[in-house]
């Protein structure tokens, strides 16, 4: 098992945000831009963009093949990808991975 966290800074500006936003899928930035706080559509956008990172990082893999889906609980995997499994959890400044 590995542990990722991320404190976050308290503001993510808006061009580092939309930038950012480019790196996820289409359903999942729609998804994003519907919270109501601007700070949980960032929280919610790094944990996205973590996941990202350590799968492309680990498996060697572009960003753009990465295929996510969810079981019918609404728990996320990849799939193309079967041995990667993972959990996410973001609150107030800490966005942690497992």
């Amino acid at each position: 098992m590995e542990i990722y966290a991320i404190n976050k800074a308290e503001h993510l500006d808006a061009n580092k945000f939309e930038s950012l936003l480019q790196h996820v899928d289409e359903e999942k930035r729609t998804g994003i831009k519907k919270y109501y706080f601007y700070r949980d559509s960032v929280r919610a956008l790094l944990a996205d963009v973590l996941v990202r990172l350590i799968i492309t990082q680990k498996y060697n893999i572009n960003n753009k093949e990465l295929i996510f889906e969810k079981n019918k609980y609404g728990k996320p995997s990849v799939t193309n990808i079967k041995d990667f499994h993972y959990n996410i959890s973001h609150s107030g400044q800490w966005i942690v991975c497992i």
